[in-house]
């Protein structure tokens, strides 16, 4: 029925820009911030506690999700406009053009709308899933059932064990 009423744009694809902007923003900030602070500890030479990664995937998801949350409310506006009654709809055009009224209509602190709940909830996420990522790539490097250093297949192997596991912590989570 979204297809029929209002096509692939403007029905199904409604927010999409707003989608990979906000996961381009989110991850990109999430995952660059974890390994800086992975390398940072690491080149102190010390042991890096599952604590001290679980922290840090705190800060990293808490950041990310607050540098994502502008691209999160556009893609709830963009996404929800199709769904209002025609004389009430905002027809946006953009990431672009959804932020500009945004602004303009009601101011940049708008942009940010929802962030508390957003961020909390990347900071619990970011932190299972980035600590336990590592964690099980060490314990699993070591065991060496990938090779040595956990290179056999590229590491790609190392990588689908370790992030299903630290996914399914995540979903426990």
């Amino acid at each position: 029925s979204i297809y029929k009423n209002h096509g692939v744009g403007q029905g199904l694809y409604a927010g999409l820009s707003a989608a990979y902007l906000r996961q381009v923003l989110y991850g990109s900030c999430r995952m660059g911030i974890y390994s800086w602070l992975l390398e940072l500890q690491k080149q102190q030479g010390d042991t890096i506690s599952f604590a001290t990664k679980m922290v840090m995937g705190c800060v990293s998801g808490g950041i990310g999700s607050f540098c994502g949350t502008p691209a999160e409310v556009a893609l709830v506006r963009m996404g929800s406009d199709s769904k209002l009654p025609p004389a009430e709809r905002q027809n946006y055009t953009s990431v672009l053009d959804c932020w500009a009224r945004i602004v303009r209509e009601d101011g940049w602190a708008h942009l940010w709308r929802g962030a508390a709940p957003t961020v909390l909830r990347a900071t619990v996420l970011s932190s299972t899933l980035l600590s336990v990522t590592s964690e099980t790539k060490d314990f699993l490097i070591t065991s060496g059932y990938f090779g040595p250093q956990g290179q056999w297949g590229q590491g790609l192997p190392l990588l689908i064990c370790a992030t299903t596991v630290a996914s399914f912590c995540a979903t426990v989570a």
